[in-house]
């Protein structure tokens, strides 16, 4: 179980919780299937067809739009295992912008 920080763009807040495995995943972004996105001190899974969805909507993170929710963990290790996110709500929540 790992800690990441959930991004839910239709209630528009960020929250932390935990992942265990695939379905906590899917069960967070809402979604068939997802991709990542790295950025700098972090990785976001988004909702893979957040395009085509119903649901219109999303977030910016650093300047990069991404529709639908996201899931923020630390990146991988050397092993390629994903790792707890070590930045706060509160850090995540600056680098947010909703649309």
């Amino acid at each position: 179980m790992i800690r990441v920080i959930v991004i839910n763009s239709c209630t528009m807040t960020v929250k932390e919780s935990t992942v265990s495995s695939l379905d906590d995943y899917y069960q967070h972004l809402d979604c068939r299937c997802f991709d990542l996105v790295r950025f700098e001190g972090c990785d976001i899974y988004v909702d893979d067809e957040g395009l085509y969805r119903e649901v219109k909507g999303g977030f910016v993170y650093d300047g990069q739009p991404l529709h639908g929710h996201g899931v923020v963990t630390g990146g991988c290790d050397m092993d390629g295992e994903t790792i707890a996110c070590t930045l706060t709500v509160e850090e995540v929540k600056e680098r947010v912008r909703w649309f």
